[in-house]
């Protein structure tokens, strides 16, 4: 059940919220991958992390931009 009302849901926003949360989705994807997959259980944990640094820093970078253009509109 999703967290918002349908009052809430239907209230026009940027698509750059859209696509911030697909973002976000996919980080959580790929640490689930890395961290918690049979393919990935040989593999040092650093180069691990420096994976996951490497997709939230694009998530930030992102929502940067996405938040700079929300306060300009």
């Amino acid at each position: 059940m999703p967290e918002s009302s349908i009052t809430a849901r239907k209230i026009k926003h940027s698509p750059l919220k859209d696509v911030a949360g697909m973002i976000r989705s996919f980080h959580y994807a790929v640490c689930a991958k890395l961290y918690f997959s049979a393919e990935t259980q040989n593999v040092n944990p650093e180069r691990l992390q420096k994976a996951a640094d490497l997709g939230k820093e694009l998530q930030h970078l992102y929502f940067g931009v996405y938040f700079t253009e929300e306060l300009s509109v």
